[in-house]
């Protein structure tokens, strides 16, 4: 066994070369879970690491070895292909990698198995708008943003504030809404700070135009009925709670939501300063429900 570390042709660097494979089917792409390295999901992918393997016979081995298919027997071959030089960290001693990258596309389900157990949490199929949500591997979103499966910009944010749950008041209905996102192309992340959210939500999201919304701990009394609101309309939900909220009180809601956001100011007004105890409840989150998805908001910039 050997690191074939070499220059690069794509930059001129020291880098270890590696391939990954995107393999999709049905519009949906195979994940897998890492435990080891850069956690977060990412697409089957290794090093060529073994003396007179080509890119092809490396791509083969690993993809058999991470998920079971066998590109052979299925007779594989790629749609597109891109090598890219990419400064992530590399445990071989180089400067970051040649990646050689393949897009598959089945037209019949291969079976898969979860290889590697001691590498590999997890496996599965996943749509782009699920893994818009999920904790990817920082070099996995980049490049599946390179080919399109993934968008490379960020849906809007709009805070709603009724002058209730918050001293101001800074929106008016759902209806403008329609005006400032005319079509499904861009969907925004919504973020309620009202009172009585239960009453708002449906006319919120029977616009069509919210991918995500935010509610607070602190204004809703009827769990239940937000996430069914959420599930008729295909919007994910996210709970949120206040600087003076426990973040304790999230853990009874972890089976209905899978995202949440600390609020790192209090609601209202631009230009307040960060509040430090918030990283204390993002560890706590990590620790306590550890799948889940978590937003901060309010007071963020390159120094904190």
């Amino acid at each position: 066994m050997a690191d074939p570390i070499v220059i690069s042709p794509v930059s001129g660097k020291l880098t270890c070369k590696c391939v990954g494979s995107i393999l999709e089917f049905g519009g949906k792409i195979l994940m897998l879970d890492r435990r080891k390295g850069v956690l977060g999901w990412a697409c089957p992918a290794g090093h060529m690491d073994i003396h007179g393997e080509d890119w092809s016979d490396c791509e083969s081995r690993e993809v058999m070895e991470e998920v079971g298919i066998n590109f052979y027997t299925n007779s594989c071959k790629p749609r597109s292909s891109f090598d890219a030089d990419i400064n992530n960290q590399c445990s071989r001693g180089a400067a970051g990698h040649w990646w050689r990258v393949n897009h598959y596309v089945f037209n019949q389900e291969p079976m898969i198995k979860l290889g590697e157990p001691d590498k590999h949490k997890g496996i599965g199929w996943f749509r782009p708008e699920e893994l818009e949500m999920m904790e990817l591997e920082p070099v996995w979103r980049a490049i599946l943003q390179r080919v399109g499966i993934l968008k490379n910009y960020v849906d809007p944010h709009l805070d709603i504030t009724d002058g209730k749950f918050t001293p101001a008041v800074n929106w008016g209905s759902p209806e403008g809404l329609k005006s400032l996102v005319p079509s499904r192309k861009s969907l925004v992340e919504l973020h309620l700070m009202v009172e009585d959210v239960e009453k708002s939500i449906d006319s919120w999201l029977k616009t069509g135009l919210i991918k995500r919304v935010i509610v607070h701990l602190e204004a809703m009394s009827d769990p239940v009925f937000v996430i069914q609101k959420c599930k008729e309309y295909e919007v994910e939900p996210m709970l949120a709670i206040k600087p003076e909220t426990e973040v304790e009180r999230l853990f009874a809601h972890k089976d209905d939501f899978r995202a949440f956001q600390i609020l790192a100011v209090n609601p209202g007004w631009s230009g307040q300063k960060f509040n430090e105890d918030s990283l204390a409840k993002i560890e706590w989150i990590k620790a306590k429900i550890p799948n889940a998805i978590i937003e901060i908001d309010g007071g963020v910039n390159p120094e904190v």
